[in-house]
């Protein structure tokens, strides 16, 4: 744990990757982009507006194939700010790891 400025427990660290989101209990993939991750959070854009506390499955390959692994998890969102334009920037917290 980490006592930062932002009174966060744990350091986010910029990213800039495809994100790829599925609605638990819906067939809709929701493409966006991650803009950074912590060790319990992520933040990511997307032109579709999802609703606070949702539940989400969330797939994350950043970089070259093979160089760092993929993350996949299931995550619960906690903010949901519209940006420019159809872009809203969404909050969630990671609940638990995917095989």
């Amino acid at each position: 744990m980490v006592d930062s400025y932002d009174s966060r427990d744990f350091r986010r660290m910029n990213i800039d990757c495809e994100v790829v989101v599925r609605r638990i209990g819906e067939d809709v993939i929701i493409n966006g982009t991650a803009t950074n991750l912590s060790a319990t959070g992520l933040l990511f854009n997307c032109a579709t507006a999802l609703e606070f506390d949702e539940v989400l499955e969330i797939k994350i390959s950043p970089g070259k194939e093979g160089l760092t692994p993929p993350l996949h998890a299931m995550a619960r969102v906690v903010r949901v700010e519209a940006g420019a334009g159809d872009d809203y920037a969404i909050g969630c917290l990671i609940t638990e790891m995917v095989d």
